[in-house]
């Protein structure tokens, strides 16, 4: 729709916050002093993109373990209720997606970092959220080529601080 969302207080606030938190040592150290991330070789902010899926961003970190590729996302939020939500994994999916194509190596798993409990987070990525992602990708990319106008989301609450709802109640 070519429509840009303006760059809003808390969205430039939180966009300097993690990239200020992503450069930290801390967050190296973390990493470090995780037995299992030893001998893995670490990438901080990998601009990474898939062509075949049109997507594209800046991971935070990405780990080279033995043969293996693994995304890690770190989130300015808590971990709360044991519980993961189906948008960071989501994300992390689609990092991992611009990852295979990267690589030519199959993702299977990946890391969330919650920094305000400080709780690292193993993100199994199975086939069921590789078919949901994929799916949104195609579904995203009907809505965007005009072929249909998506359906108002049922739980409008989650519209509050969506500046393009202006468009979806047209």
């Amino acid at each position: 729709m070519n429509i840009k969302e303006p760059k809003f207080e808390y969205l430039i606030e939180g966009k300097e916050l993690h990239n200020e938190l992503v450069k930290i040592e801390e967050i190296r150290k973390l990493f470090l002093r995780k037995w299992r991330f030893r001998n893995c070789k670490k990438l901080f902010r990998v601009r990474v993109e898939s062509t075949r899926y049109g997507l594209s961003g800046i991971l935070d970190l990405v780990l080279i373990c033995n043969q293996d590729v693994i995304p890690v996302e770190i989130k300015l939020c808590n971990f709360e209720n044991n519980y993961v939500p189906i948008h960071h994994k989501a994300q992390l999916m689609a990092y991992a997606l611009c990852l295979e194509e990267i690589f030519g190596k199959y993702v299977n798993k990946g890391f969330l970092y919650y920094v305000k409990n400080d709780k690292l987070i193993e993100v199994y990525l199975n086939d069921e959220i590789r078919k949901q992602v994929i799916n949104s990708i195609i579904e995203i990319g009907n809505v965007l080529s005009g072929k249909y106008v998506p359906r108002i989301v049922k739980e409008v609450s989650k519209c509050r601080n969506c500046w393009y709802c202006r468009y979806c109640k047209d």
